[in-house]
């Protein structure tokens, strides 16, 4: 994992009165998920500023895609190598059930997007009608985002791509900075 619970800023941030003594809940290569101020919500931890401005950047993809961001705490402080450490809350979500048409075309989507590198994903979505034109607008938003603010679009559905209680997709982590995950040298994160 590249964020590390052991090093000491992240474990200065960990005392934050929103987290601490705050139950993790899941973690990923840059962040980690506690319980939140109430049931409904989560608190993300994050080094990935991408992520980050993602769910806060007023130009970032919106719509109901996209998590309801609840609270942003911005920069809560940094690691021991200088990355900074940023915190947010959000609603809870439900893992992506895989026998939905939503889960079906999000992965059919990512599968052909991270095949074709980076270029536009609506191409498969221009037929569709009602909700997945949401989603097909969204996934437009997501690619404008992607270029413009030279992150990259994380092809992982099961772990990206979650629901809401009413089978709503949601893209809750969608874009890493590729900039970071390069310093690191995971290839098996990148389209």
């Amino acid at each position: 994992m590249i964020l590390h619970l052991k090093d000491w800023g992240v474990q200065r941030a960990r005392r934050h009165e929103l987290l601490a003594g705050k139950q993790t809940l899941a973690r990923g290569a840059f962040g980690a998920i506690y319980e939140g101020t109430q049931p409904d919500r989560v608190l993300k931890l994050t080094l990935d500023s991408m992520h980050y401005c993602y769910m806060t950047d007023y130009c970032a993809p919106q719509g109901v895609h996209k998590p309801v961001l609840h609270q942003d705490l911005e920069v809560i402080g940094e690691t021991s190598t200088g990355q900074d450490i940023y915190l947010i809350e959000v609603e809870r979500l439900q893992p992506l059930d895989r026998r939905t048409e939503a889960s079906r075309v999000i992965r059919r989507l990512m599968r052909k997007f991270c095949l074709g590198g980076h270029r536009e994903v609506t191409d498969d979505l221009s037929a569709v009608k009602g909700y997945f034109q949401t989603l097909a607008s969204f996934m437009g938003q997501l690619n404008w985002f992607a270029q413009n603010y030279d992150c990259r679009i994380d092809g992982k559905v099961g772990q990206n791509y979650m629901q809401r209680a009413d089978g709503t997709l949601v893209a809750s982590d969608p874009v890493y900075d590729h900039k970071l995950m390069a310093r690191y040298r995971r290839p098996q994160y990148l389209c």
